[in-house]
């Protein structure tokens, strides 16, 4: 399990479609949360000092 509260800025403007937080994890490694407004899809893509990302995409429920 990763611990990531260590927020490095991000943020989009209320006009775009993406928003995206940068987070540093106590590992080492930098995690970027963006989410779609419009589809409601978040994507974490986590990349390590050693250079390996892992991407991972979550669509939102569906009522």
């Amino acid at each position: 399990m990763i611990n990531r509260r260590t927020p490095l800025g991000g943020g989009g403007s209320s006009s775009s479609t993406n928003t995206s937080t940068t987070v540093k994890n106590e590992d080492g490694s930098t995690t970027t949360i963006v989410t779609n407004k419009t589809t409601g899809t978040v994507t974490e893509t986590t990349t390590w000092p050693n250079g390996v990302k892992v991407k991972r995409s979550r669509l939102p429920l569906r009522k």
